[in-house]
């Protein structure tokens, strides 16, 4: 019996003890976290995304379309995954088995993720030179962001967890979009062409502009232009979006004087379908709708 009772309270013990180290540890995991997106945002994203948008002026409409398209699709799967990754955690946080159905659910998350990049994996094996070519402009620094973001991990106690990928088997992964290894995941052909900046939305003026934005003809068929007024000189951004709010290309980036303006769009990649013009200056956002019948 006191044996048992012995065995017992070793048990909790131990049980204790892992628990106080996982609070202890947990914290700085999630701070080490947290430091390595803000050095990811304040000192690569600066100089990376301006290559990508180089690269962007080297692609057709149609592989720009199917790029946007396979972003938005990962979008949609990441918000799954995350709803059934906190399903896990209560499970696991109650000390309860998850339920297979839920682990097949995850899987089938993943599988329709490799699917998705497929057409886009595509491209990136078309145009390998031409990235190949941009990313060859920052190999040197590659080489210190991965050493600053190793250096945060070990600083936060996180040594062994996602250090990048130095073997064969974890390039792979991160060239396939598998893994957990966002730098280099960053710079394979795949990463690179999915990359965007997920605080650009943040950054957009919530103020509804009035620029007397008018598109014609409307309804559309192989082009139109999009006619809108200053009333002060302004940097002005103009998107093609879809009818889900999804940007297929970007128009127009560039400042413009006080005046009416008028830019023409080529249409002949679209569909017949709704779409929306959106027209950001420093004043504010205008949408404008339209339609394509061919």
């Amino acid at each position: 019996m006191k044996l048992k009772i012995s065995v017992l309270f070793c048990m909790v013990l131990l049980f204790a003890m892992g628990a106080e180290s996982y609070a202890q540890d947990h914290p700085k995991r999630h701070q080490g976290r947290k430091e390595a997106r803000t050095y990811i945002k304040k000192n690569i994203l600066p100089v990376v995304l301006p290559l990508r948008a180089r690269l962007d002026e080297q692609l057709n409409d149609a592989e720009k379309l199917t790029i946007a398209s396979t972003k938005a699709t990962l979008k949609q799967l990441r918000a799954e995954a995350r709803a059934l990754r906190k399903q896990v955690r209560e499970y696991r946080k109650n000390d309860k088995p998850v339920p297979e159905a839920l682990r097949q659910q995850l899987q089938a998350l993943r599988d329709k993720k490799q699917t998705a990049v497929q057409p886009v994996k595509a491209i990136a094996e078309a145009r390998s030179a031409e990235i190949t070519a941009l990313l060859s402009e920052i190999e040197t620094q590659k080489a210190q962001w991965k050493t600053d973001l190793q250096a945060i991990r070990e600083r936060h106690g996180n040594k062994n967890r996602g250090e990048g990928c130095d073997n064969e088997g974890k390039d792979k992964a991160c060239e396939e979009g598998k893994g957990k290894c966002p730098l280099m995941m960053m710079f394979s052909h795949v990463g690179f062409l999915l990359l965007e900046d997920r605080n650009d939305e943040e950054t957009l003026p919530n103020k509804q502009a009035n620029l007397k934005a008018e598109v014609f003809p409307n309804p559309s068929s192989t082009a139109n232009r999009i006619s809108f007024e200053l009333t002060e000189s302004s940097m002005v951004s103009i998107d093609l979006l879809s009818k889900q709010g999804l940007v297929l290309k970007n128009v127009l980036n560039e400042t413009r004087t006080v005046g009416k303006h008028t830019v023409s769009v080529d249409l002949n990649s679209l569909s017949d379908d709704v779409y929306y013009f959106r027209i950001k200056t420093s004043k504010g956002v205008e949408t404008k709708r339209f339609i394509v019948e061919k």
